[in-house]
This record gives C-alpha cells, sequence and structure tokens, in this order.
C-alpha cells in the first residue's frame, strides 16, 4: 500500500451525537456517511427511548487516533462504552479540541 492510498484508508469522521434531555453525548467515529446522516444515529435511535440528535460530525484525516485522543481527553467524564456526561461547557470544548487538532491543519 502506498502513502496515498494508506492516507485514505484513515480518513473518516469523528461524530458527536447527543441524547436530548440529558447531559449523554456519545463520541464516535465512521466511515458511513449518507449525505449529511451518519448511518449509525438512525441504528441508535433505535435501541433508545429519547431522541438523539447529531451535534457534531467532522472530516478527520485520522479518524481513529482522533476519536482516541477525544476518548482520552473526556476519560473521567466517561459514563459507559462511548457515552460521556458532559456539560454545555465541555461539549463546545470537544468540538474545539477537535478543530484545532484535525480539522485546522
Amino acid at each position: 500500500m502506498d502513502n496515498k492510498e494508506s492516507e485514505d484508508w484513515a480518513v473518516g469522521y469523528i461524530y458527536v451525537i447527543h441524547c436530548e434531555g440529558s447531559n449523554y453525548y456519545k463520541i464516535g467515529m465512521t466511515r458511513g456517511i449518507v449525505g449529511t446522516k451518519i448511518s449509525r444515529l438512525s441504528s441508535l435511535q433505535v435501541g433508545c427511548p429519547y431522541d438523539l440528535s447529531l451535534v457534531l460530525c467532522c472530516k478527520v484525516s485520522d479518524y481513529m487516533e482522533a476519536e482516541k485522543y477525544l476518548h482520552g481527553r473526556f476519560a473521567l467524564q466517561l459514563v459507559r462504552g462511548e457515552w460521556y456526561d458532559l456539560c454545555v461547557v465541555n461539549g463546545m470544548t470537544c468540538a474545539q479540541r477537535m478543530y484545532v487538532r484535525y480539522i485546522k491543519h
């Protein structure tokens, strides 16, 4: 695999999903974007009694590294799996850090 192929392989999306009426946010990664929707949102919604909304979805050059970084950054707020108890301030911090570290370059 040449450099171009390996770079293309790492390109994907980082997303943040909010569980409405709570401080719970899911930080995840995907390669499955259809238009402006992530395919994962509809499958998550089926198993959740609360409305879920896509707060942020950004294309990044290394989606696995970006997700790992964000999970580490918010490790103390981890509730379960990829769900975090984040206040609005931390949600904005998450978006800002993602922008500065992965998108702005």
